[in-house]
């Protein structure tokens, strides 16, 4: 028979190999922490701030370069709309298909 020694050991090497499951959830309390800390640094970092407005208006201005490019193209636009013969329809499929790459 085996010694009570030797059965702990077994045990305890098979405890060793066994993986511990992954919660499915965070713990209780942890949003409320990963937020607070979220807003603190927030709060303390003032050139982030700056940094941030200076996208926005990057982004605003780029939307208004574009909308604006299409409205003084929209003529062109609607042309190769109104092209519905089959050959122009086979070469804006090929143009197209070249833009894509």
């Amino acid at each position: 028979m085996k010694g009570t020694e030797q059965l702990l050991n077994e045990a305890f090497v098979l405890a060793r190999r066994a993986h511990v499951p992954v919660p499915l959830e965070l713990p209780f309390g942890m949003e409320t922490a990963v937020l607070a800390q979220w807003k603190s640094s927030r709060a303390s970092s003032k050139i982030d701030i700056g940094m941030l407005r200076v996208f926005r208006w990057a982004a605003l201005m780029a939307c208004v370069v574009a909308v604006a490019g299409a409205a003084w193209k929209s003529e062109d636009i609607a042309q190769i709309s109104r092209r519905l013969d089959p050959e122009a329809r086979i070469v804006d499929s090929a143009l197209l298909a070249g833009l894509n790459r």
